[in-house]
């Protein structure tokens, strides 16, 4: 019985997981991230509200509609949007958050994403064989976790390594 209902917890908490809403802590996130223009700043939070609503949907489901769907797009097109300046707001806003903290656990993990060929995503490293036309590129992060909430603080870094560049460096790096 202890068993059935621990169980049954742990599917709530999974359930709430995946429904997790982040969206009204963005603004903060993200309210240093300097483009030169401050409208790309106040782009980037409500990008962040609408996929921090539903962060595991795809765009145009976080998005709900075209407008906003395009507006987002538009906006990671954006030649002045540096995506190292959006982590790097995040990792201050981070810094700030364990800057009392006595201890904090440092999780990485590497994740591979792989796509089937197109020109969309050229420059990926190439994982294709004779029988197969993939592409794909290695994200590997870095997360702060406070050991007494369990709760994540934030990424500590981040690097998307290409598969090709990748190749070389396996020996050492793993």
């Amino acid at each position: 019985m202890q068993s059935g209902s621990q169980s049954r917890r742990a599917d709530v908490e999974e359930a709430e997981l995946c429904q997790t809403d982040v969206s009204g802590t963005v603004r903060k996130e993200f309210k240093s991230a300097e483009f030169g223009d401050e409208r790309l700043t106040d782009r980037l939070m409500q990008v962040g509200d609408r996929l921090g609503r539903a962060p595991a949907e795809s765009i145009p489901n976080a998005c709900e509609d075209w407008a906003s769907t395009e507006a987002t797009y538009r906006f990671c097109d954006n030649e002045r949007v540096d995506p190292d300046e959006i982590l790097s707001a995040h990792k201050r806003e981070q810094r700030s958050r364990v800057r009392d903290t006595e201890k904090l656990l440092v999780i990485s993990d590497t994740t591979e994403l792989v796509f089937p060929r197109h020109p969309s995503k050229e420059g990926l490293g190439d994982i294709g064989n004779s029988t197969t036309d993939l592409e794909d590129v290695k994200i590997h992060s870095t997360i702060g976790v406070d050991p007494q909430t369990h709760r994540i603080t934030g990424v500590i870094d981040q690097h998307s390594l290409l598969n090709r560049s990748l190749r070389s460096m396996t020996r050492w790096v793993w």
